[in-house]
């Protein structure tokens, strides 16, 4: 069985990891790098445990997603992104919630995941549907 280092797992050197303790909306010129931070995240998790599970173009979808509706007011585009976006924020929450079910002796690495998903509901709530 692989030793896995817990900062490489949850990536703790990327500047998107200090985002998860503020407990505070993510700045929109902050989105890009948390989404990386997520994605990378993901991979670390799929190379310690020798598995696929993120759905193919989960992050570029919502890096679009995100960008249209944070810098298009064009109808054409931020209508069909603003139906899409909650279904891509649900299957982030499905890949997290499956990412914690590994760690079930391990509270800290779950809430720290939990904390992923909740960092960017709350960007795309604050940002786009403006709670």
């Amino acid at each position: 069985m692989m030793e896995v280092p817990v900062p490489d797992l949850l990536q703790m050197t990327h500047p998107g990891y200090r985002y998860i303790q503020q407990m505070r909306p993510l700045d929109t010129a902050e989105i890009p790098t948390f989404l990386d931070f997520c994605r990378r995240l993901t991979e670390r998790f799929e190379h310690y445990g020798e598995i696929n599970i993120t759905p193919p173009d989960l992050f570029s979808l919502l890096g679009a997603t995100f960008e249209t509706l944070l810098e298009d007011d064009n109808p054409i585009t931020f209508l069909p992104a603003s139906f899409v976006i909650p279904r891509l924020l649900d299957e982030f929450d499905e890949l997290i919630d499956n990412m914690q079910k590994a760690f079930s002796t391990q509270p800290r690495v779950r809430g720290f995941y939990r904390d992923v998903a909740s960092t960017l509901r709350r960007a795309y709530e604050y940002h786009i549907i403006g709670g």
